[in-house]
């Protein structure tokens, strides 16, 4: 289920020239990050790990954080909760999941957080996902 309380596409945040943001993406297997890497507008950083990943955004070197659950590295919701704690609202999240039923937990989860964006990858493309991180962004700076 997407997130849908999120702004991200009001007309002022689209057709305006955007500032490349620098996002922070942190997968198994190489997949959302070569995918963003194609979106206007978009810096994208790979993580290999969530501490790579929070430094990232600590060093003020991401404006916002993608993360795939499925890491393998447990359940996809506890790893969903682990970067949602550890990045502590420093960055938007956008927790983009592979299956629609950890989509569905995670945002049952999330409901009434800042700085979260849970979304089914397979459900967007690159512009979408773009337009989703630049939004979050903007929302952001506009906050």
């Amino acid at each position: 289920m997407p997130h849908t309380s999120s702004p991200v596409l009001e007309p002022a945040a689209v057709g305006r020239p955007v500032a490349a943001s620098s996002v922070a993406v942190l997968e198994a297997r190489p997949g959302l990050a070569p995918l963003l890497g194609r979106a206007a507008g978009l810096a994208v950083r790979a993580a290999r790990t969530l501490d790579e990943l929070v430094a990232l955004a600590e060093a003020g070197a991401a404006d916002a954080a993608v993360v795939d659950p499925e890491l393998g590295e447990g359940w996809p919701t506890d790893v969903a909760e682990a970067a949602l704690r550890r990045l502590g609202g420093r960055v938007p999240l956008v927790l983009a999941c592979r299956s629609p039923l950890d989509a569905a937990v995670l945002e049952a989860r999330v409901s009434g957080r800042e700085a979260v964006v849970v979304l089914v990858r397979d459900r967007l493309g690159a512009d979408g996902l773009a337009a989703v991180l630049l939004g979050e962004a903007a929302r952001r700076v506009g906050a």
